[in-house]
């Protein structure tokens, strides 16, 4: 085997030319000499140019064992016919056309899986989308297709069935295909390409917040005055609502799911952990697996799901899947933070890691919901996130005045950057270093919610001081936060005032960046009553980032009621300087029915080119945008393509398109009312 064949395809070396690789496709999948792996001469039909450079040389022997990996596992799995033929799956509802499927090109992403943001450092970067700023401004791009999504049940029949995952988008036999999970617990895959339903499947009753009358009473107690009834963060259903993600060797999708009692005890809940066949929708053996497991750092803590959902995206990594837990709208204060690790394989639980760390605090809140993002890798494959708002801050054991280190770790951990190792032997993640702002305590009566940001690890090009790799997170008040990963900072062990004026105490981070302070210095807050001084509460998420602008790397930031801002990177420093750019209109403010806000930015480029850069973001109320991604003279980002032309609350809160890997241009985005749309060049 080649020295590069076992080292996933991200981190191989990339040259800086635009040439395109010869990917191996399928015209059939039945075709003689046409497939990743001729069944009938056991020989790869692809060919290696003698002019190509040596790194693009190995990277086609990469190739060559990646396909014959795929082949491998194709040959096992269960075959889809698409011409005329029938899916089988045990009780899935599906639809089949005659329409030949179109072909793509089969690159791999990193380690064959797919996920939230397209990577598991969370930049949310696609290189091979097939997308750039020429195409995406002509009048040959639009939406293509708006596909139905045919299934339902008498129970999400009675509401609104909500999209908050992304659709991942994968290839499989030549053909590219989008995963589709719903809050009502509904789940289709796409054929991208044709812009129809391969299969379509429910998993079972979800629970409806409207309906219940504990949350209903809860709401009432925490915000009597809201004019919303019950928190709409989401709408109607909590069934399937984190990203899932796809492990395309062994043709495998994961995903949690809550589902109810039947009556009188539909308000009882239970947490499942699926995982099943990525086109035909087929549980695999010894799935689903019930979730309630007792926390390992904590003993009084039990995983209760009538107070716990599950809202990141999902992490594969070591044959472990990983998702992260939290309560809704802090309403019912049993709720506490979880991440949990369930082997691929078996179902076995191996982590159950509680927030709360002290047996005498049994509803200390520390959600992780991180506004929907993925739960982010390291290059030596420690896992990071974000926790959320403690629920009690009168309550003194669960503060501390005193400094802390990755040494002596604080067993609460709300409002925290927490980054966890994996134990080789019990395969048990634990927790080797942590952040916690000084005035965490403020940040919990506040409600600034560190939890509502997420960490993203920076591209390898952006280091620190002594070449270490850094992470960025962000609260919801604004302040952009820059680490070390290798020494998040602890609690109170900076040597200087990290925040504004030292109001927020002594951090040990590399930077600071306050984008809330210019915020509210330069708009006017267009919901002062509600706001105070200021776009509080205004950020979420993370940033999308691009390096390959003559050496210039640029985030991008959406802004709750403003507009998307464009920082840069100062490589002196290791932080942002002042805001560089703008979009030219401002997300759209929210209803008595509907929170408003953005999704998170995200980037598609033809690879490292420059110029090649397009930003997207979805609104609420206003539909899809996609814009250039370097500022022009007057500091201004222009709009390439926006379609506004369906009616506004239709997609959800910090949602992002699914984009290909593939070279498709095919960008998808699912709506609340039960159709996916799916644009790309119109002819």
């Amino acid at each position: 085997m080649h020295p590069e064949a076992s080292v996933p395809r991200a981190s191989l070396p990339r040259d800086s030319t635009s040439e395109t690789l010869p990917w191996i496709t399928s015209l059939d999948g039945s075709s003689p000499g046409s497939s990743i792996l001729d069944a009938g001469s056991g020989l790869l039909p692809f060919a290696i140019s003698k002019t190509q450079p040596a790194a693009r040389k190995r990277r086609c022997l990469w190739v060559m064992v990646v396909a014959a990996a795929l082949a491998a596992a194709a040959a096992t799995a269960v075959v889809v016919t698409r011409h005329g033929g029938t899916l089988m799956g045990s009780g899935a509802t599906t639809i089949t056309n005659s329409t030949q499927p179109t072909q793509v090109n089969a690159s791999i992403p990193q380690g064959a899986f797919f996920t939230w943001g397209g990577n598991n450092e969370r930049n949310k970067l696609y290189l091979n989308a097939g997308l750039d700023p020429v195409t995406v401004a002509s009048v040959s791009f639009g939406r293509r297709a708006t596909v139905k999504l045919p299934f339902s049940d008498p129970i999400t029949a009675k509401g609104t069935d909500s999209v908050y995952a992304q659709p991942i988008v994968f290839p499989f036999n030549g053909t590219e295909y989008a995963l589709i999970v719903t809050t009502g617990n509904n789940v289709y895959v796409i054929d991208g390409p044709n812009g129809t339903v391969v299969s379509a499947k429910n998993f079972g009753p979800p629970h409806r917040i409207l309906e219940d009358p504990v949350f209903i009473a809860a709401q009432q107690s925490k915000d009597p005055d809201s004019g919303m009834g019950v928190c709409r963060d989401i709408v109607d259903f909590v069934g399937t609502v984190g990203t899932p993600v796809v492990d395309i060797t062994t043709q495998t999708a994961y995903f949690f799911s809550i589902t109810v009692a039947p009556p009188p005890n539909q308000y009882q809940r239970t947490m499942w952990f699926h995982a099943v066949d990525a086109i035909t929708l087929v549980e695999k053996d010894g799935f689903p697996v019930t979730i309630a497991p007792t926390a390992d750092n904590n003993p009084a803590m039990k995983f209760d799901p009538n107070y716990t959902y599950q809202r990141p995206g999902l992490l594969l990594s070591n044959g472990i899947v990983y998702g992260a837990f939290g309560g809704h709208c802090d309403l019912n204060q049993g709720f506490a933070g979880w991440l949990i690790g369930v082997d691929a394989k078996s179902g076995q639980i191996l982590t159950a890691w509680s927030t709360v760390g002290i047996s005498a605090v049994a509803n200390g809140g520390g959600a992780i919901w991180q506004s929907g993002a993925g739960l982010a890798l390291d290059d030596d494959g420690n896992i990071h996130l974000v926790t959320g708002t403690g629920m009690n801050p009168g309550n003194a054991d669960f503060y501390t005045d005193t400094p802390a280190t990755k040494s002596n770790i604080p067993p609460n951990l709300h409002e925290s950057y927490v980054k966890f190792a994996l134990n080789s032997t019990t395969r048990q993640a634990r927790v080797v270093d942590f952040m916690t702002p000084t005035q965490v305590q403020y940040y919990d009566y506040q409600d600034f919610d560190y939890g509502a940001g997420a960490p993203v690890i920076l591209p390898a090009s952006l280091r620190g001081p002594n070449g270490e790799r850094l992470s960025c997170t962000m609260d919801k008040p604004g302040r952009i936060l820059v680490h070390r990963v290798n020494d998040l900072g602890g609690f109170a062990g900076g040597a200087n005032a990290s925040y504004l004026s030292g109001k927020y105490g002594r951090d040990n981070v590399l930077s600071v960046f306050d984008l809330g302070a210019y915020i509210n210095a330069t708009k006017v807050d267009p919901e002062p009553s509600r706001n105070g001084a200021g776009l509080f509460e205004g950020y979420f998420g993370t940033p999308a980032i691009w390096t390959a602008e003559a050496g210039v790397a640029y985030f991008y930031f959406a802004v709750k009621y403003g507009p998307m801002v464009v920082l840069e990177w100062n490589p002196i420093t290791y932080s942002f300087d002042k805001v560089v750019g703008e979009s030219t209109f401002s997300f759209s403010l929210r209803t008595a029915d509907m929170n408003s806000m953005s999704g998170l930015p995200v980037i598609t480029s033809l690879g490292m080119t420059p110029g090649s850069a397009v930003v997207w973001v979805t609104d609420v109320f206003n539909g899809l945008y996609a814009l250039g991604s370097v500022p022009d003279s007057s500091a201004k980002i222009k709009t390439l393509y926006h379609d506004g032309a369906f009616v506004g609350g239709q997609i959800s809160r910090f949602n992002i398109p699914g984009f290909s890997h593939t070279g498709s241009g095919l960008v998808y985005v699912p709506t609340n009312n039960g159709t996916l749309l799916i644009y790309g060049k119109l002819n």
